[in-house]
């Protein structure tokens, strides 16, 4: 093998690792996303039943 070759070999192999580095951090990014969307969706769901309660409550409303 040539100086060359192994240069050009060791070149392509840090191309390959920092590609697989890229798409492993847009992974996680997206993961984060979507995590803080399900986060959010949970949180408005609380609040809008909170809401509902309170206006049962105001109205004079009992669960039983």
């Amino acid at each position: 093998m040539t100086e060359d070759h192994a240069n050009s070999g060791s070149a392509e192999h840090k191309q390959i690792k920092d590609r697989s580095a890229h798409d492993t951090a847009i992974a996680l990014e997206r993961l984060r996303i979507e995590e803080a969307t399900a986060s959010r969706a949970h949180e408005l769901l609380v609040l809008d039943r909170q809401i509902e309660l309170a206006r049962i409550h105001a109205g004079g409303w009992h669960l039983t």
